[in-house]
């Protein structure tokens, strides 16, 4: 684990990143990583030639497609993309092709960015499980409003280059304490990663 101590001067993640073309690069979804996307987007960083993913979706029906992250990144924060893999199709969720072309043989990624959730989860990993064979799966928390499309473990743990996203007090205190207990919580899948800390 490699710390990088952000606060909001993201140059440290961007001098990684620029430069790179034709990687598999997933994005994360929620709150925490808003400023870090709008920077990267001054940068043009989205139009280049990389292939863009999401690492994980709320399934929504149409009247709810303002609480999805494809919604955050397209439409919020106006980013637009010069690769990016939707999982929606007029505000209908169809993974299949996305599904298709996780599933290749041989297909990795490059870069992946994981927000800490309030709760301790990343991507829409609540709680593992290991058996998972996929590069995909379908989750679901009593805590949490809607049935989830994510990442599997099996694919975040093949990683090349992670960025694991922290961005209060409040949670970095909650992953240190999460560190220390049963490997069937999500961090416990990842490895060398980059810790970013964004207070």
């Amino acid at each position: 684990m490699t710390i990088i101590n952000c606060k909001k001067n993201f140059n440290k993640i961007y001098k990684i990143l620029k430069n790179k073309k034709n990687k598999n690069i997933f994005l994360t979804g929620g709150k925490s990583i808003i400023e870090l996307y709008s920077f990267l987007k001054k940068k043009k960083y989205f139009e280049t030639k990389n292939n863009f993913f999401l690492t994980d979706e709320r399934i929504v029906i149409p009247k709810n497609i303002k609480k999805t992250n494809t919604y955050l990144l397209k439409k919020k924060l106006s980013i637009s993309f010069k690769n990016f893999e939707d999982l929606y199709l007029y505000n209908k969720f169809k993974p299949q092709k996305f599904i298709n072309k996780i599933s290749k043989r041989n297909f990795n990624i490059d870069y992946l960015f994981l927000s800490f959730g309030s709760d301790g989860h990343i991507a829409s990993l609540f709680r593992i499980n290991k058996d998972i064979k996929k590069n995909y799966r379908y989750t679901k928390s009593i805590n949490h409003e809607f049935r989830r499309f994510t990442v599997s473990e099996k694919m975040i743990s093949k990683s090349k280059n992670t960025f694991l996203i922290i961005k209060d007090e409040k949670r970095y205190k909650l992953f240190k304490e999460m560190r220390l207990k049963s490997n069937l919580l999500p961090i416990s899948i990842l490895e060398n990663y980059f810790l970013v800390l964004l207070f």
